[in-house]
């Protein structure tokens, strides 16, 4: 198994057991554990998405040659260079940027999960260890990325 790989599931798996703390101390690490397995293995409350789709309708294009997904990495680098890194060059590179960007979201663990927020309106979410997340309309169409 890829070291890298190795080391992004630690990481999950530390994320998870964070988000077990309302669990019985005793069950933390059980049901954190089920929950890297169900991630890795693919399975779980995971909502199926096209791939096509999402990466279609994410370099759609905007005004003054950038896409959708070019617009979303500047909006959200500007905000969090830590975790998206500065964005350089022209359009053409942001563009291939962000599409790098959404790749390794869609391809990386785990899957997408439906939720709502406070106003009531529903979404599909997929966030990685790192920080780094998209949302999807619940037509799996791109709607922006998201950050921790």
């Amino acid at each position: 198994m890829d070291k890298i790989y190795v080391e992004e599931q630690k990481k999950f798996y530390d994320q998870i057991v964070m988000l077990t703390g309302m669990v019985d101390p005793s069950k933390k690490a059980k049901v954190a554990k089920n929950a890297l397995k169900d991630v890795t293995k693919g399975t779980g409350n995971f909502v199926k998405v096209n791939n096509k789709t999402i990466i279609k309708t994410a370099t759609a294009p905007k005004k003054g040659g950038e896409t959708v997904v070019g617009h979303a990495l500047q909006k959200h680098a500007g905000r969090n260079p830590d975790i998206w890194g500065k964005v350089k060059g022209g359009s053409d590179q942001i563009n291939q940027t962000a599409l790098k960007h959404l790749e390794e979201i869609i391809d990386g663990p785990g899957g997408f999960i439906k939720i709502k927020n406070p106003k009531g309106i529903e979404f599909l979410e997929k966030k990685l260890p790192d920080g780094r997340g998209v949302r999807l309309n619940l037509d799996g169409t791109f709607k922006g990325f998201i950050d921790q």
